[in-house]
């Protein structure tokens, strides 16, 4: 998840969400866009990405090999809220 598209309100059955999804392929094409299939990020330990961008190194690390963030890919996820409210502890 990338972040709240909206604060869960009191009493709201949902909240909506910003989910970035990893690929474990390139990208398809969508032209009309201006996407190619090269406009990814691979995640280290990709190890079949031939083209120029460095992979990313998150921590901890990816636990899947050969993974791909794809640039500018993003949809919204509505999660339930649970009955009892949500806690804002960190």
């Amino acid at each position: 998840m990338s972040y709240p598209a909206e604060l869960p309100l009191p009493g709201a059955r949902w909240c909506r969400y910003y989910v970035k999804p990893i690929g474990m392929t390139l990208r398809p094409p969508d032209y009309a866009r201006g996407i190619t299939p090269d406009m990814v990020i691979p995640i280290a330990l990709n190890r079949h990405y031939t083209g120029t961008r460095a992979p990313v190194h998150p921590t901890p690390s990816f636990p899947f090999g050969n993974c791909y963030h794809w640039i500018n890919n993003e949809i919204t996820v509505r999660i339930s809220v649970p009955k009892h409210g949500v806690e804002h502890a960190y």
